[in-house]
């Protein structure tokens, strides 16, 4: 190619490159127009109309007052029978929103006034709601743990990030020109305010304060969240400040409002961070557990009850990863260390404590108490109550059978030598059996004869040293097992 081409094609290729970036800046720019008018909300904000639809929220009395109560009721009897769809209405009349959307405002736009408003409006909502349930749960006869109510007494990530969002699209739909009223009922079920209400009033009527500590804990998780929301929004959208005739009070004022909101959310953020933590440190704990617990063979009855597996999860502490074992079948020393060593190779399970309980037949207390404990925790899940009788009575008959079969090994082992000279090892162990109607539980003597001992001597043996435990222990299941 000479000169002259060369000189010919480049402004050819000039040309078609900016052809190209014009082309892109185009695109870009139109994807740029679409995007802000898909999520452009403030030229269809009305800030009056949703001020004053949120200030008409906040007083809470007379109507409100009653309808607050019978919610209230409704919710605490929903959350004992263990229905959804009862609780969710009680949801949907609640009026608990109102002073908390108000705080979020008021903090926002500077107003002092309805700030002051709905903290006593939402202080004397909460004692109101707490003392409802309480009477309700004290005076009523039927208090079962249910799955509805246990499930509001520890919060992880999941509530904040709902309480969060759900207050974004409940203050959206507030200030949009003609208020969405399918987002706010919405917002009103999936934030769940009344629920953990309920579930205060519930631990305090029953004695257990850690369950009312719990349910607190996630009401306020949705009171902040729910507030912080609400103050970023009105903030996004540019609501006027009120003002004030007096310079310095306005500004007295607009520290205050500005003070309070830091400290609101500074707890939020802590909050968030603590919930976080404790969820990753749960999902390690899972892991671990599916790689190493879960995977482990038993070869006798032992069993590893996954229901009864406690994580507890403490900041710059020793948390807890804690597994239970039945039957009598041992873990093995050898594998517990292995279990540890992996464990701290997880990073949020280095500094937690791995706590294994197991045992054989002489726990029969210990086992008592975590079959309780795990009926506790099931019994939601149970299709009726004369289900939840029953599989109580079955494990309480177990339980009574094997006390009842308590063995003692190490005086039968000593008669058993001075009886018989050829033996040379006994074992003892529980054998489950099944016919597929109902399990059994026989007991087994494995016998070690001397190295050398004839065939029919050892038949001989067998059958008198069997004739004589059945009398000794005074049971018939009795079964003995000759080990070569």
């Amino acid at each position: 190619m000479n000169e002259n081409q060369k000189n010919v094609t480049a402004p050819s290729g000039q040309d078609s490159g900016d052809e190209v970036r014009k082309d892109l800046k185009g695109l870009l720019g139109s994807v740029r127009k679409f995007l802000s008018e898909l999520l452009e909300i403030r030229s269809n904000t009305d800030a009056v109309a949703t001020k004053e639809s949120i200030n008409a929220d906040i007083p809470f009395k007379g109507h409100t007052s009653w309808i607050l109560v019978c919610s209230i009721f409704i919710a605490s009897i929903g959350l004992n029978a263990n229905s959804t769809a009862v609780v969710i209405g009680a949801m949907l009349i609640s009026p608990l929103m109102g002073p908390i959307l108000g705080m979020g405002m008021s903090l926002a736009i500077n107003d002092i006034d309805t700030l002051r408003r709905s903290l006593k409006n939402f202080t004397v909502m909460v004692v109101l709601s707490v003392i409802t349930a309480f009477l309700f749960f004290y005076l009523f006869p039927l208090r079962d743990e249910s799955s509805e109510l246990l499930a509001r007494t520890k919060p992880d990530i999941r509530d904040v990030l709902i309480a969060f969002f759900g207050g974004l699209a409940l203050v959206i739909a507030r200030a949009k020109k003609g208020t969405i009223a399918s987002v706010i009922f919405g917002v009103a079920i999936a934030t769940a305010l009344m629920p953990p209400l309920c579930t205060v009033g519930f631990g305090l009527a029953i004695g257990k304060p850690w369950y009312a500590a719990g349910a607190m804990y996630l009401f306020i998780i949705n009171t902040i969240f729910i507030g912080l929301a609400t103050f970023l929004v009105i903030k996004y959208l540019r609501f006027p400040m009120v003002r004030y005739a007096n310079s310095q009070r306005r500004r007295m004022i607009a520290r205050l409002a500005s003070i309070t909101g830091i400290l609101v959310m500074i707890p939020a953020g802590f909050t968030f961070y603590q919930v976080f933590q404790e969820s990753l440190f749960k999902k390690q704990a899972q892991e671990f557990l599916q790689d190493t617990v879960e995977m482990y063979q038993f070869n006798g009855s032992g069993r590893y009850v996954d229901n009864l597996t406690k994580l507890e999860y403490v900041d710059d502490g020793e948390s807890l990863v804690e597994v239970v074992f039945m039957g009598d079948e041992l873990i093995p020393d050898n594998v517990i260390n292995t279990w540890r060593t992996q464990k701290n190779q997880f990073s949020r399970l280095k500094n937690a404590e791995l706590h294994i309980i197991q045992g054989g037949r002489d726990d029969s207390e210990e086992k008592f108490n975590y079959v309780s404990e795990l009926y506790e925790k099931n019994k939601a899940e149970l299709l009726n109550k004369d289900e939840q009788i029953r599989l109580l009575e079955e494990e309480l008959a177990t339980l009574t059978k094997n006390v009842g079969k308590q063995i003692p090994f190490r005086e039968i082992s000593a008669e058993a030598k001075a009886n018989y000279e050829n033996i040379d090892a006994l074992g003892f162990s529980y054998l489950i059996t099944t016919d597929f109607n109902k399990l059994d539980t026989v007991p087994v003597f494995e016998v070690k004869w001397k190295d050398g001992l004839r065939t029919d001597q050892k038949q001989t043996d067998a059958k008198k040293m069997l004739s004589w435990l059945k009398l000794r222990l005074q049971d018939s299941t009795l079964v003995i097992k000759q080990v070569n």
